[in-house]
């Protein structure tokens, strides 16, 4: 199996984490001071900002003065918060936005597959285009709802570097720490870059995942390619519709969903709408049901199901 569900928040916890030794944010006592050059990344202590400086130091800059004039619409004073409300954005959904992304990789492959006889890869570069939901009047507080995502596509990665060098070149030690973490392990392929484009802003975040060879599939291509397509649908009504997926507690694979709650000390939390999927009634979330009835309208497969087979596509 390969990670693809797993280093996931689990029911209950807090949203933000250390960068560098991920205790979590659990109360004011707790709270965790941000970088004063960047204002994203976020410490538990002095003795982890040090640790963590070599790897955080090529991506330590403060935005500048025109990237807090393109943030501005969305009411925002300055780009290092409007990047640490993405961050956090980011985080809250990194079950979908990684499933997603992934899967699409393999649809990717499987289109390439169709039309030629010899062995094709996933895709390893993938664009998600974002808009910002709030604007100058109205205000999003829900780190979960602060944007949407627009659009996905698989696009060329050498003509990406072309345009964001600067940034490509800075996570270089990171993109390479990544791959020794990982380059032993049977199927890993390499990386999968995603990108993230904000509408109005110019400046880009990158995220980085290792990237698996398909396993063998018992299922038709044409009902394999279906599940992935319905499983991305999915992934995004979630985001895009209120109830971010993360896995329960012992739980690896099967993600519930639920919504981030304020609770004491100002501290966002996710909590989950049902513990499992037996549990699961239409009628209590509108836009959850419509996901549902999205997801299976091809098959007789419960989510849980379609979230196994889908997973086992991209291991």
């Amino acid at each position: 199996m390969s990670d693809l569900y797993n280093s996931r928040l689990t029911g209950g916890d807090p949203l933000r984490r250390c960068n560098k030794c991920f205790k979590p944010e659990t109360s004011p006592s707790d709270k965790l001071k941000k970088c004063t050059g960047c204002s994203v990344a976020l410490y538990c202590s002095r003795q982890c900002q040090r640790s963590a400086w070599s790897d955080h130091k090529p991506v330590c800059h403060s935005k500048g003065l025109n990237a807090d004039a393109q943030v501005a619409p969305f009411g925002y004073s300055s780009a290092n918060t409007f990047g640490r409300d993405l961050n956090d954005f980011l985080t809250a959904h990194m079950f979908a936005l990684d499933g997603s992304a992934r899967m699409l990789s393999n649809i990717y492959r499987d289109t390439q597959l169709a039309n030629k006889s010899a062995s094709v890869e996933p895709a390893g570069f993938m664009v998600m285009r974002l808009r910002c939901t709030s604007t100058r009047t109205s205000h999003v507080h829900d780190p979960a709802a602060k944007f949407a995502v627009s659009e996905q596509s698989i696009e060329d990665l050498d003509e990406h570097i072309r345009a964001e060098t600067a940034s490509w070149t800075s996570l270089a030690a990171y993109r390479e720490e990544t791959t020794r973490m990982h380059q032993d392990s049977p199927g890993f392929l390499g990386l999968l870059t995603i990108v993230y484009y904000v509408h109005g802003v110019s400046s880009c975040t990158m995220q980085f995942f290792p990237l698996w060879a398909p396993s063998p599939c018992e299922f038709p291509p044409q009902v394999r390619l279906t599940i992935l397509e319905d499983m991305v649908d999915f992934f995004m009504d979630s985001i895009n519709g209120g109830f971010p997926l993360r896995c329960m507690p012992g739980e690896q694979m099967i993600a519930v969903p639920g919504k981030y709650v304020r609770g004491d000390g100002r501290i966002w939390a996710w909590q989950p709408l049902f513990r499992d999927w037996d549990e699961y009634r239409v009628g209590g979330h509108p836009a959850l049901d419509a996901a549902v009835s999205r997801a299976k309208r091809n098959f007789e497969f419960s989510i849980p199901q379609l979230i196994v087979a889908s997973a086992s596509f991209c291991q």
